[in-house]
């Protein structure tokens, strides 16, 4: 049946932890704008993400009868601090810092961990990555320029 269902091509590996370049771990983690957080009486984290109808049909059906689609993601213990620890400021090594101290992992293992949740959450789109660091010049260039004219 290759003529009807593609497979999707496999995701490559992540480098390991230790060969992630230092200014990665700068990036400011953000939640996805059509994703919904929902946390159940027991303390359960649910996340739901919208789909978005793309044809104008669908797009009327469902605002006239209010059905919206959606994917919907239970997140474990661990997964949900992670979740909480996003705020659209904290970057992923702040982050890292954090989960570390509270579930008392070493660095690599923490890093790794953290490295391959992201991916997750990115590749499921829900999560996006602020990567507004990397625009940013650095301080000290700017200084060592403005210094030598």
């Amino acid at each position: 049946m290759p003529l009807f269902f593609k497979r999707k091509p496999a995701r490559p590996p992540l480098p390991p932890p230790d060969q992630v370049p230092e200014d990665a771990w700068q990036a400011v983690p953000r939640h996805a704008p059509n994703v919904e957080m929902k946390e159940d009486k027991a303390g359960k984290l649910y996340l739901r993400f919208i789909i978005e109808p793309s044809m104008v049909s669908e797009r009327w059906f469902s605002r006239k009868f209010r059905f919206r689609r959606a994917r919907k993601f239970h997140l474990d213990p661990t997964g949900k601090t992670f979740w909480l620890l996003i705020d659209g400021r904290r970057t992923l090594g702040q982050i890292e810092r954090e989960m570390s101290r509270r579930f008392g992992w070493d660095r690599p293992t923490c890093r790794g961990g953290i490295l391959q949740y992201t991916a997750a959450l990115m590749e499921r789109k829900l999560l996006l990555l602020d990567l507004g660091h990397r625009l940013r010049p650095d301080p000290a260039q700017q200084r060592n320029a403005a210094s030598n004219p």
